[in-house]
């Protein structure tokens, strides 16, 4: 899963978003997000698609499936 947080960072990164607005976003705690960027946890299905939902992409591209 070290695909997962380094596609999940750059996208942060890519669109200078905080922690706290895509925990907002995915109703979890920026704590949980953090977790994610560092690698330490992984999302649930659920966060997952909000996540992708957020920045417009597959799921097939944050787990390493597709690189588009």
């Amino acid at each position: 899963m070290e695909i997962f947080t380094a596609r999940f960072n750059e996208l942060l990164k890519e669109y200078n978003i905080k922690q706290s607005e895509i925990a907002d976003y995915c109703n979890v705690s920026r704590q949980t997000i953090n977790d994610y960027c560092k690698g330490r946890n992984y999302p649930s299905l659920s966060v997952l698609i909000s996540i992708c939902k957020f920045f417009d992409v597959t799921s097939d591209y944050m787990l390493g499936l597709k690189d588009n």
